[in-house]
C-alpha cells in the first residue's frame, strides 16, 4: 500500500536538493535579495524565513526598519564584491548576535 500523502517536495531539481540538504543554504539574486533559506538555515540562524527573505544583504547599508537582530544575519551574509562579479573567493565573519568572532561563519 502506498503512502496516501505524497511529498510536496519536487524531485530531480535543484529545488528538491535545497529542501532536502542538511547544510545550511541561502541564495541570493544578483541584486543581494534573499530568494530562499532552507530549514538548516533557519536552525543554524535562529530565525524564520519569512524573517529574511526578500531582504537585502549589505555589508553596511541596512533600512532602520529592520529589527536589530536581523539586520546583523543579512549583514553576515552579505557577498563580497568579487563574488558579485563572479569570482570565487572566501570570506569568514563573525556569526551574528557577535560582533567579532569567533563563532565564525
Amino acid at each position: 500500500m502506498s503512502d496516501p500523502s505524497p511529498d510536496p517536495t519536487p524531485r530531480g531539481t535543484w529545488a528538491a536538493l535545497f529542501h532536502q540538504t542538511a547544510d545550511p543554504v541561502f541564495l541570493l539574486n544578483p541584486r543581494r535579495r534573499v530568494r530562499f533559506v532552507n530549514r538548516a538555515f533557519e536552525t543554524v540562524a535562529k530565525t524564520t524565513a519569512d524573517a529574511v527573505v526578500h531582504e537585502y544583504c549589505y555589508a553596511r547599508k541596512l533600512s532602520k526598519a529592520v529589527p536589530a537582530a536581523v539586520r546583523a544575519l543579512l549583514q553576515a551574509m552579505a557577498p563580497p564584491k568579487e563574488a558579485m562579479r563572479g569570482q570565487v573567493t572566501r570570506v569568514r565573519r563573525p556569526a551574528p548576535p557577535a560582533r567579532f568572532g569567533p563563532p565564525w561563519w
